[in-house]
């Protein structure tokens, strides 16, 4: 009975180190972003488009202006974006569209 009260003390404790330890690792990836101002509009325009912004790994502009971008997700999907004609196209690794997103940031 002692034993089971142990194994059940040692799991809790190693649970919470695990979650604290990757909740630690993701506060400080987003402490180090840092975005200019055309990809703080195309940030903004992903969450109209209700995109899950926590994913992307990597944000791309196409053109300077920030209304055309590319991002890549922890999914593995590709997504290019254009803000102006208010549409988001997203693929898998093979090439399969999976998500589109039209006209929602109205």
């Amino acid at each position: 009975m002692k034993k089971t009260y142990y194994i059940y003390a040692l799991l809790f404790v190693c649970g919470a180190a695990y979650a604290s330890s990757t909740l630690y690792e993701e506060f400080r990836r987003r402490e180090n972003i840092r975005l200019t101002q055309e990809q703080g509009n195309a940030i903004n325009f992903l969450k109209l488009m209700k995109y899950n912004v926590d994913r992307i790994e990597e944000l791309e502009l196409v053109d300077p202006t920030g209304a055309t971008f590319v991002v890549r997700d922890r999914d593995d999907l590709v997504c290019f974006g254009d803000s102006s004609a208010k549409m988001l196209r997203c693929k898998n690794k093979i090439g399969l569209t999976t998500v589109t997103f039209d006209g929602d940031a109205d």
